[in-house]
């Protein structure tokens, strides 16, 4: 099987295509400066095992994007998706774990495409493209804010009355990012802990406190850092 991630951004969309179960990677890359024109052209950049490519272009919005990396996908030998998996950053209360793409979760995610305006609305986009322009392609989306629905109920909301919290969803969601999940499963898998405490230090800095793999706390808060 064939697997296609989207990891979309405020004026990117990037990609790769992996093939399971021997998580081989087939094809990456990066449509840029998707939207307006800038002093730069638009392009997608990708690699096909060791040879590099890019092809210049206008894309006028995320969907365009979407449908140029498909294009360029079906023209190369062995490389046609068959499921595709959206990263999210910010899933709410809605999108609690890696979700198959069904009606209700479409309209799920318009529901909470305002808490990361920068970067849910163009992923959001780029899911509904999918659906529309590759309906024979199942689907899946996976939130960063999804790990921390472990948290407890007392370390998760805020001083603020109940109607207010319950009105706004406002509550402590707390992020990671896919990748630091592998080094949170060797962690406990192979180094054997049980509880420890979580550092991350890129262009932002957190720590979490986990227990057997599960949240209990972090001092990420409702809105993406």
């Amino acid at each position: 099987m064939n697997i296609l991630v989207f990891n979309c951004g405020s004026s990117s969309l990037k990609f790769r295509l992996i093939a399971m179960p021997d998580e081989k990677e087939l094809i990456s890359g990066e449509a840029q400066r998707i939207g307006p024109p800038t002093a730069l052209p638009s392009k997608i950049i990708y690699r096909v095992r060791d040879e590099k490519f890019a092809t210049e272009i206008q894309m006028a919005d995320h969907e365009a994007a979407l449908r140029q990396i498909m294009t360029i996908l079906t023209g190369i030998p062995d490389c046609s998706p068959d499921l595709v998996a959206h990263r999210l950053v910010h899933g709410g209360s809605r999108i609690t774990a890696t979700s198959p793409v069904t009606s209700a979760v479409a309209e799920d995610l318009r529901m909470v495409s305002s808490l990361a305006p920068l970067h849910n609305p163009p992923a959001i986009a780029a899911l509904e493209a999918c659906r529309k322009h590759f309906p024979h392609l199942s689907q899946v989306v996976v939130s960063d804010t999804a790990y921390h629905n472990t948290i407890p109920e007392h370390a998760a909301i805020y001083a603020l009355p109940k109607d207010l919290r319950t009105q706004t969803g406002i509550r402590k969601y707390g992020f990671v990012f896919q990748g630091q999940t592998l080094v949170i499963d060797f962690s406990f898998n192979i180094l054997a802990f049980r509880r420890f405490i979580r550092f991350v230090n890129v262009l932002s800095s957190s720590i979490c406190l986990l227990n057997r793999c599960r949240s209990l706390d972090t001092d990420e808060s409702l809105v993406y850092p």
